[in-house]
Order: structure tokens, then sequence, then C-alpha cells
């Protein structure tokens, strides 16, 4: 079970992490 959450948890933060370089990316070529 705690291997099972610490592979959901990677994947949530591999997820926002992409979501965040995407975000600011998006930002500085608006700019």
């Amino acid at each position: 079970m705690e291997i099972f959450l610490n592979q959901h948890s990677t994947y949530i933060f591999t997820a926002f992490t992409i979501f965040i370089n995407n975000y600011y990316s998006y930002k500085i070529i608006a700019v």
C-alpha cells in the first residue's frame, strides 16, 4: 500500500512540475 501511495505521489508531483513548467513557459512566450 505504501508503495502504491508513493508511486501515486510521484505521479502527481511530476504532473504538477510539468504543469508549472508549461505555465511559466507560456507566460514567458506571452510577454
